[in-house]
């Protein structure tokens, strides 16, 4: 098994066909179909696989979907010796790791740098922005906050502060936060990561961002002889601004295109920084390409682009450059949530808030925001009553379900919230995602933080993605307050007058957009098992039963012949494995 994905097809077959082949780490289920024999046990080979990537969560280290093992591992940060103590969630790192036959990856290295550090010079709340170090750097629902910024958000900071900032640097001098923490009031570092703009080899100055960066007398690392290029993505480090706010800069190393040795396999996170096509890219400044037999994962090769967020696996091949077999999107959160927890099904990796079932899997972050603050918060140590909020996507296969790509524990807030698009639209009451919203003359609208009437937010509220805060009864959420939100910055709505004229026809309403695009069960299968087990046609032995979404699980949880490695996939890739298989082996 020499790529990416050949590492997955044994341990996704071996899940899908857990009956069949054993596995260790449990017992049997006489129920189960024939006894078929038990596969040979593993060679002691393993592979060097290169990983990049926001930490999600501890107990070992997540990265990506998979949890390494650090039993054994070197800490590097910034360049100097660290511990294991120093990473937190959001922060992004490398890590080196060996994984062995049964799908175990052990970390070996990890090193971790921040994108950011410097002070604050400007805030703009509305648009979700702070600027550090030149670059405009956005925080959105995939964005963390250390404990000590208070409030945990933007109206924590303030201009002069100095930050940390953990993230993806974008093409254009603009960056996207997974982390951001207070740094030492009397550092006096300034620490950039970016796109080389605007270069002048003669003057030996050049951009990042806003910042202008002279580098006559810095030391250049990992240029070649080629120096410094225009479009290299590139660490600056100084301590001097000149008269004219240009940085001084001490050290200036770029960031190495390649990822890993010829042959590595290899995944890495991040924006996409440089695009030619879908064949010729960088993400986080390493280069990659895709193939005929790449798979895409909510998104098509037509989805790339500039600044688009994505996870691309696959293997390094002789020029440096990572060959992916599998690209992932990274959507933006549509669905948010705040509320208490009604129950937990830890077996089954969900819990229920709002009457909405909230799957957790190993892509979720998870952080312990309570007095608890436990750093290896997971989904077992949540309890009934805790208050949690929850940031995700819809369940495109299960209506009322949300997988989640955040979940944080905090303490309980005086009202519930709820955040998605709105449907069944009509006054005086909603949906959103199935949840009953009920509003009554004491709720209060808003269009994108602008006052309006009842019936100016529900003339346009129907498709809208719709923020509701309120009180929760157990079946429906009474509304203080419901918002219409709007990505692009919003449109102005005029208020109705008193008492306005009937219209003579009815408002335009908005139908709600179609629901995002499901994983094709059919492609994950034939680039995940058919190297092992054949077309998926030649699995109709396999007793019904054990074809469940629930069994795959199930087989994961429990670690059956090293199957937790498998604990990456998402639940919409297992549920789409599950209805191909079905489907084909009626």
């Amino acid at each position: 098994m020499n790529s990416t994905r050949n590492r997955l097809f044994p341990t996704v077959a071996a899940t899908l066909l857990v009956t069949a082949c054993g596995g260790g780490g449990g017992g049997g289920d006489s129920s189960a179909g024939p006894v078929i024999p038990p596969a040979p046990p593993p060679t002691a080979s393993s592979k060097t696989v290169i990983a990049s990537g926001a930490i999600t969560g501890f107990g070992s280290v997540i990265v990506n979907g998979v949890r390494y093992d650090t039993s054994a591992t070197t800490v590097f940060m910034d360049d100097q010796p660290g511990s294991l103590d120093d990473l937190r969630v959001g922060h992004v790192i490398r890590v080196e790791a060996e994984v062995d036959d049964r799908g175990q990856a052990r970390a070996r290295r990890i090193d971790d740098h921040p994108l950011l550090r410097g002070r604050i010079e400007a805030i703009d709340a509305p648009a979700g922005t702070v600027t550090v170090a030149g670059q405009v750097v956005h925080v959105g629902d995939d964005t963390s906050f250390d404990d000590s910024i208070v409030g945990g958000a933007l109206d924590g900071l303030a201009v002069g502060e100095r930050l940390e900032v953990h993230g993806y640097a974008g093409s254009s001098g603009q960056a996207r936060a997974t982390r951001i923490e207070k740094d030492d009031a009397a550092e006096l570092e300034i620490e950039t990561t970016g796109v080389v703009a605007d270069l002048d080899t003669a003057a030996r100055r050049f951009s990042v961002g806003r910042l202008r960066i002279d580098y006559s007398t810095a030391v250049l690392e990992d240029f070649g002889a080629a120096g410094v290029q225009a479009g290299d993505l590139v660490e600056v480090k100084g301590r001097t601004l000149l008269a004219d706010g240009t940085l001084r800069a001490e050290r200036v190393q770029k960031e190495d295109d390649r990822f890993g040795s010829s042959d590595d396999e290899a995944e890495v996170e991040g924006l996409v920084t440089r695009f030619a096509s879908a064949t010729d890219f960088d993400v986080a400044g390493r280069r990659a390409t895709t193939t005929a037999a790449t798979v895409y994962v909510g998104g098509a090769s037509t989805d790339l682009r500039l600044d688009v967020k994505v996870e691309v696996e696959g293997r390094v091949d002789d020029s440096g450059t990572l060959v992916a077999t599998k690209v992932v999107f990274k959507r933006q959160s549509t669905v948010r949530l705040a509320a208490p927890v009604e129950s937990v099904d830890a077996a089954a990796g969900t819990f229920v808030a709002l009457g909405l079932t909230i799957v957790v899997d190993v892509n979720t972050r998870r952080e312990d925001q309570s007095d608890d603050d436990d750093a290896s918060f997971s989904l077992e140590d949540l309890r009934v009553g805790d208050w949690v909020e929850v940031r995700g996507q819809p369940d495109p296969s299960v209506a009322g379900r949300v997988i989640a790509a955040r979940l944080e524990r905090d303490e309980p807030e005086d009202e519930v919230e709820l955040r998605g698009p709105a449907t069944a639209v009509e006054a005086p009451r909603f949906r959103i995602l199935g949840v009953a919203i009920e509003t009554t003359p004491a709720t209060e609208f808003e269009d994108d933080e602008l006052g309006i009437g009842a019936g100016t937010f529900f003339a346009a509220a129907a498709g809208r993605i719709v923020d509701v805060e309120g009180q929760w009864n157990g079946s429906s959420l009474l509304a203080d307050k419901a918002e219409i939100e709007r990505e692009d910055g919003g449109i102005v709505v005029t208020p109705p007058p008193v008492n306005p004229p009937p219209p003579s026809e009815p408002p335009p309403v908005n139908p709600p957009p179609p629901p995002p695009a499901g994983p094709d069960g059919a492609a994950l299968y034939a680039a995940d098992c058919a190297g092992c087990h054949g077309a998926i046609t030649a699995i109709r032995s396999m007793p019904v039963s054990n074809r469940a979404v629930s069994d795959i699980q199930r087989a994961i949880t429990e670690n059956k012949g090293g199957m937790g490695f498998l604990s990456r996939l998402t639940t919409a890739e297992l549920q789409a494995i599950s209805d191909a298989m079905r489907a084909a082996n009626p």
